[in-house]
């Protein structure tokens, strides 16, 4: 509507039509099944409303299809047929399922639900709405359920919405968004839809980004507690499905647990000793040392240095920076220095590339040194004989070197300014 012109506008006349509530569509379509002799089960009436989604069109036209396919009588179950939906109880036991990391319990319960009609784009569909209900519910209370759901469907929002926290039930939206695109565009859908629910039930276990952060906070810390907890786990105890996923998220996060089986002492070379760098020209001198020319150059030229003290920098990166650049510096520090590294990305400007202050100072010094040339009793009789004469370079000399020695080096000064 804002493309077209005002002076069109102004000459229509506009109707806003709005998405019709869904207790309101029901009762209509209650109405309609009345009067068409028919029969229908409120269970279908309100599947019918929320596959609409507010729009009475969409829903009538739902409506006569499904009167037509169950001769006069709509029942839920031939209706979830018709639309190639699945069982709402079922997506959320689906849903508890996949999001309690049994990858292979969620793949049975997919491939059940396609047997008995359920299209796989669908089912992420309805896996992704069950995840809305679920969080509103978590967000805004019981009170806040969808309407034309069942006590059942309710009860269970309203119980995984006490035991799922909320960045666990976002973190599920967004993949399940992603999920239905690759669903809906692949030419495989069952197979893509498997490959949704296994990195949705592998990520189960995956800590929120504030956790994360706590975790490489405290360092070894973490390590030690997870291979405390290993070692104390009995032998008999069978290994939860989610144990593979585990590792997974240790090394995400880069913190490395102790081998849960008894190891010998590790060596000095393995383990090395803490070391202390004080600046950031000691951080420097440490890359130099260990001959990273890669991480020497970003440091110098790419990035712009915020805030640094032992075990924390943060830096404002340049567009030449690698993304993967404070992942790669944590790992270096961790191995060289013996301890972990917090390297964050910071949104401040901070200062100048340490690089372009050096070369400045190099620059600045070389003037320095050509200047004083310059001033020498010796040069400047030089310069006055061949006044187009340049000083190229400056070069140190043995302390033994007295003035006369320059007299005796005239290849350093030429008519052409070259020597």
């Amino acid at each position: 509507m804002r493309k077209v012109p005002v002076t069109v506008l102004s000459r229509c006349q506009r109707f806003d039509l709005k998405r019709i509530e869904i207790e309101v569509l029901m009762e209509h379509l209650a109405g309609i099944v009345a009067s068409e002799n028919a029969e229908a089960a409120q269970a279908a009436l309100a599947l019918i409303a929320r596959s609409a989604e507010g729009s009475v069109r969409d829903a009538l036209s739902i409506l006569d299809r499904a009167i037509a396919y169950g001769s006069g009588k709509v029942e839920a179950g031939s209706l979830r047929e018709l639309l190639g939906l699945a069982d709402r109880s079922r997506i959320f036991d689906l849903l508890e399922t996949v999001l309690s990391g049994d990858a292979g319990g969620a793949l049975s319960s997919l491939d059940q639900l396609n047997r008995d009609g359920a299209e796989p784009g669908q089912v992420i569909t309805d896996l992704a709405d069950a995840v809305h209900v679920v969080t509103v519910v978590k967000a805004a209370g019981e009170a806040s359920a969808d309407p034309a759901a069942s006590e059942a469907e309710r009860g269970r929002a309203a119980d995984l919405a006490k035991r799922l926290a909320m960045p666990v039930l976002a973190r599920a939206w967004q993949m399940l968004l992603k999920g239905h695109d690759e669903v809906r565009n692949s030419p495989r859908p069952l197979a893509a839809a498997d490959m949704v629910l296994v990195r949705l039930a592998y990520a189960a276990d995956l800590p929120p980004p504030g956790e994360i952060a706590r975790m490489l906070k405290e360092g070894e810390s973490a390590g030690d507690n997870g291979a405390r907890e290993s070692r104390s786990a009995p032998a008999s105890d069978p290994k939860p499905a989610h144990a593979e996923s585990t590792v997974h998220i240790e090394n995400a996060v880069q913190v490395e647990s102790e081998n849960p089986e008894p190891a010998p002492a590790p060596s000095p070379e393995v383990v090395p000793e803490q070391l202390a760098l004080n600046s950031f020209e000691d951080l420097l001198a440490l890359v130099d040392t260990k001959r990273n020319l890669k991480l020497k150059k970003v440091l110098l030229d790419q990035i712009r240095l915020v805030h640094f003290k032992p075990g924390n920098l943060e830096f404002n990166p340049l567009d030449t920076a690698p993304r993967d650049f404070a992942q790669e510096l944590m790992r270096k520090l961790r191995a060289w220095t013996g301890r972990v590294w917090i390297v964050a990305v910071s949104d401040e400007e901070g200062a100048e590339p340490l690089g372009i202050k050096l070369r400045a100072e190099r620059l600045d010094q070389k003037e320095r040194e050509l200047n004083e040339v310059r001033a020498h009793p010796a040069v400047k009789e030089v310069l006055q004989h061949f006044p187009d004469a340049q000083i190229a370079e400056v070069r140190s000399t043995s302390p033994d070197t007295t003035d006369s020695d320059v007299d005796d080096e005239p290849q350093r000064f030429t008519e052409d300014g070259t020597n």
